[in-house]
């Protein structure tokens, strides 16, 4: 039987199927950066402009994201009056069925014609924990995968027919207007076509036309940003430290955890296969840019991605974020290597097939289930699917999880008790910046600097002396969780207040919020948020005084923030009168 078009159409559909149902068994909770962008999007969806603190009256110029593509899908969801995070993980789980179907069309053009094999990296990218995490998880990796995809296939066919309007140079632009790295990738498509022009000795209108097009729209949106934010940058570039030497062997480190920790080495193996028989395609080789002339630019595409974490540094959070976007195209390559391997065992058929489909399982195997074990908190996945197998009603409950009113998070509990606790005017400080000022609707002092742009240049030149542009904002409230106090040291600013003689004397500890982390209905520990409210006035603190105040307030031994306590404790709490019990 000839696999058609129907066939994998067919098998599409059923792919699609079991990402969204795998998605839906792994799903936690929203990423909480995600409530950052939720909050400039109904900022502007309202009419309040593209602010972090916009609705609440405080329209700070301050660009505290690097996807503006996203915001602006994300204020319509909010402007038709659909719940943003609701409608966020509607929105990304299309878009991630629709690029497993774009990644079928795109191995097509590098393997060839239907055929069984190109479904592989659709599978692959299905069912990899990575992206189950990230996808619909209210950031924007799936819509950056999608642009990307979209503007290869829209390139080569530009390409291969000679199409007078280039709306690959559309596609382009909205792909560096969706993550950081979106130039680097219009870069390797410059490269790759003048590679080709220089080769062949040939040179189209076209080509200056779309560079034009593309950098009308790139540099149209810089400098609409520098005349909005007064900024060419958003603060995430200045975070990131991007193009720093220092961030080289960290970027280095991040790729060797992936390819090692996560058995990714694995999917190098049949890469490897490439070369077989006779050297890949020459990239400048004339007429329709077919198999390994295409799968040059899939290649550079994969070193863009590269790069990209070579000049930033890496990732600190799990599943390896900014590896997803350029995943996609290194599955790609590894049906392309399959396929030649494939050819290389062209007179041993039968052999070929059973040895490219055992690879295909094993890799499949090694993507989902020993990859799930060495991602943390990635073992969810198999656990839920063992659920799954005992209560087939569990899809259906965790499907009305992943779309309740309130994302399942610690710190959403934190917002809410503000919100009903709270004075709603009141003015918070916190470096949790998500979930906290969002579901507390009020306004937000971001200590970490990522909305904050003052604060943000002040961490970007190491110079660590920022407590008194904080203390001078003064804020009503101002709190962190525990941990986040103890861990970090000079990282983060709550450590480094809780020292200050100025924070002592101006604010008094006002509650502890206990939020308890449960993963599948069982606990896995308590959080602890700590929060300080400024004085009405501040208190005179001399010698002696200022040390037993400081004990209160930092780490050692027993204290205040390692007290057994109950939901929550109100004003008047005593930790060394009465042995932590409320007075």
């Amino acid at each position: 039987m000839r696999f058609n078009s129907g066939w994998a159409w067919t098998a599409l559909a059923i792919l699609s199927a079991v990402f969204v149902i795998l998605a839906t068994l792994q799903y936690w909770s929203m990423e909480e950066d995600a409530f950052i962008l939720f909050r400039y999007a109904e900022s502007a969806a309202h009419g309040n402009g593209l602010y972090f603190n916009g609705d609440y009256g405080s329209p700070e110029r301050v660009a505290g994201y690097s996807n503006i593509v996203w915001i602006l899908i994300l204020a319509l969801v909010a402007k038709l009056g659909i719940p943003t995070p609701a409608g966020a993980r509607a929105v990304l789980l299309l878009i991630s069925s629709l690029n497993l179907i774009l990644l079928y069309y795109l191995t097509k053009r590098i393997t060839g014609e239907h055929r069984p094999l190109n479904l592989l990296p659709p599978l692959l990218l299905a069912t990899n924990v990575c992206y189950l995490w990230y996808a619909p998880g209210g950031m924007e990796p799936a819509l950056f995968i999608f642009f990307a995809q979209s503007a290869f296939l829209a390139f080569m066919y530009e390409e291969e027919h000679g199409v007078r309007f280039p709306y690959s140079a559309i596609l382009f632009a909205l792909l560096t207007m969706t993550h950081p790295e979106g130039p680097l990738y219009f870069l390797a498509a410059v490269a790759w076509r003048g590679a080709r022009r220089w080769r062949n000795k040939e040179i189209f209108l076209r080509d200056g036309v779309w560079f034009f097009i593309f950098w009308t729209i790139y540099f149209g949106f810089l400098i609409w940003h520098l005349g909005y934010y007064r900024d060419p940058f958003p603060t995430t570039f200045y975070n990131k430290g991007v193009g720093h030497p220092q961030k080289l062997l960290p970027g280095l480190k991040h790729l060797l955890s992936f390819f090692l920790d996560s058995r990714g080495y694995i999917l190098f193996l049949p890469i490897l296969a490439l070369p077989l028989r006779r050297k890949w395609d020459r990239l400048a080789s004339p007429g329709p840019p077919q198999g390994g002339v295409a799968g040059w630019l899939v290649a550079l595409f994969v070193l863009a991605g590269v790069g990209f974490i070579l000049v930033c540094g890496g990732d600190s959070k799990t599943h390896y974020r900014f590896i997803i976007p350029f995943m996609p195209f290194l599955f790609v390559l590894v049906a392309a290597g399959l396929a030649r391997l494939g050819k290389w065992m062209r007179n041993k058929r039968a052999l070929a097939v059973a040895v490219i489909a055992s690879l295909a399982v094993i890799l499949a195997v090694t993507n989902t289930v020993l990859f799930d074990d060495f991602v943390p908190r990635g073992n969810m996945l198999t656990a839920n699917i063992a659920e799954l197998v005992k209560n087939p009603r569990y899809l259906i409950d965790k499907w009305r999880y992943s779309f309740a009113p309130y994302s399942h998070h610690p710190s959403t509990n934190v917002g809410r008790w503000m919100k009903e606790n709270l004075p709603p005017d009141s003015y918070i400080a916190t470096g949790q910046t998500g979930n906290i000022p969002y579901y507390a609707e009020m306004t937000c002092l971001d200590i970490m600097g990522f909305n904050d742009q003052i604060i943000q240049k002040i961490r970007m030149e190491r110079n660590w002396g920022y407590n008194t542009y904080i203390l001078a904002r003064k804020p009503d409230y101002l709190g962190d969780y525990d941990v986040m106090m103890r861990q970090y040291g000079d990282r983060l600013a709550p450590t480094r207040l809780v020292e200050d003689p100025d924070f002592i004397a101006n604010y008094e500890l006002y509650a502890v919020i206990d939020t308890d982390r449960a993963v599948r209905g069982e606990s896995i520990g308590i959080q602890r948020f700590v929060l300080f409210k400024r004085r009405e006035q501040p208190v005179e603190l001399e010698g002696w005084e200022y040390e037993e105040a400081l004990e209160r307030f930092i780490s050692k031994g027993e204290n205040v923030l390692s007290y057994p306590c109950d939901y929550i404790l109100p004003p008047g709490y005593k930790e060394s009168e009465n042995d932590g019990k409320e007075e």
